[in-house]
């Protein structure tokens, strides 16, 4: 057996959490239960089939060797895809941190918007996140110019007024719309990236 202190630590928690999870999730979950007993019912007809079409017992055990052999190396590669997935979860985690912090994000535990009871998701986002891209300011600068210098395009755009724009407004209704398209893109990503942060919180 591998010296646990040899181990690399990720194995060592994989390892140590396993046998909990599945018991915890075997006991609670219908599901993984009932896939099981149909494996099992389908092993047992195997089997069965097995005796009739193979008369020869040694040539039958034989066969059921192979089968348990195949079984468990099987067993084998899906455990090696799940601690690869268990380190891939992991160190997805460490990175997202390590992004966030880059970003002059702090990871610290604090207050999420679920502890806000009586609070209003916009105002609530709004007050927490900094918007310091620069294409975002960038956007926000050129609608700023466009609203102020085209105050019609502006009620078209937010109001839906009926009014008949001239070709030079119709090219600035269009830029606007594209600009506040990607200002909201910028938001998303703002938003997802609070989100996150949220949930390392929670």
């Amino acid at each position: 057996m591998e010296n646990i202190f040899e181990m690399p630590i990720l194995e060592q928690m994989y390892y140590f959490r396993r046998e909990d999870i599945e018991q915890t999730i075997y006991e609670k979950e219908s599901e993984i239960r009932n896939i099981e007993d149909k494996i099992f019912k389908y092993n047992a007809k195997l089997i069965e089939v097995l005796e009739e079409v193979i008369p020869n017992k040694k040539d039958f055990e034989k066969i059921k060797e192979m089968i348990q052999n195949y079984d468990l190396k099987f067993s084998e590669e899906v455990d090696f895809w799940s601690k690869a997935y268990y380190k891939l979860g992991m160190n997805d985690m460490f990175k997202l941190k390590c992004e966030l912090k880059n970003e002059n994000s702090e990871i610290k535990k604090e207050k999420t918007f679920l502890d806000y009871v009586d609070g209003e998701l916009e105002e609530y986002m709004q007050e927490k996140l900094l918007y310091k891209t620069e294409n975002y300011q960038a956007y926000k600068d050129k609608l700023k110019v466009i609203t102020e210098k085209y105050p019609r395009v502006l009620k078209v755009h937010e109001d839906s007024t009926p009014i008949v724009l001239n070709e030079e407004e119709m090219i600035q209704l269009m830029e606007l719309k594209e600009l506040d398209a990607k200002v909201r893109a910028e938001e998303v990503k703002a938003y997802f990236k609070m989100g996150i942060k949220e949930v390392l919180n929670f």
